[in-house]
């Protein structure tokens, strides 16, 4: 069963951050990517080990594993982990966009 893999939520990712003037949480982040995409079914399996879903697991990753390195730029103000698009992150998210129109 196919699922969204980590790189594909690059472009979501920088659209939800887009839309932002400033910095936004990883929690806000998050929740703007998984309202912007349309999961498919596997993407909804609950984890055996934990108590996520597959693609919460992978938009977590795409944090943890700093995918957006350079196209974003990450913060951490006491425990918590902010996030804001970069110049190079809005060129790619435009570049993209015009390729899909």
């Amino acid at each position: 069963m196919k699922t969204i893999s980590e790189n594909q939520l690059v472009i979501p990712a920088l659209a939800v951050l887009s839309q932002q003037k400033d910095v936004i949480s990883t929690k806000v982040l998050k929740q703007g990517i998984l309202s912007m995409i349309k999961a498919k079914k596997g993407d909804l399996t609950q984890l055996n080990d934990r108590n996520q879903t597959v693609i919460s697991s992978r938009i977590d990753n795409l944090i943890s594993h700093r995918t957006l390195d350079g196209l974003a730029d990450y913060s951490k103000i006491g425990s918590k982990v902010y996030v804001k698009i970069t110049p190079k992150g809005k060129t790619l998210l435009s570049q993209k966009l015009l390729e899909i129109i």
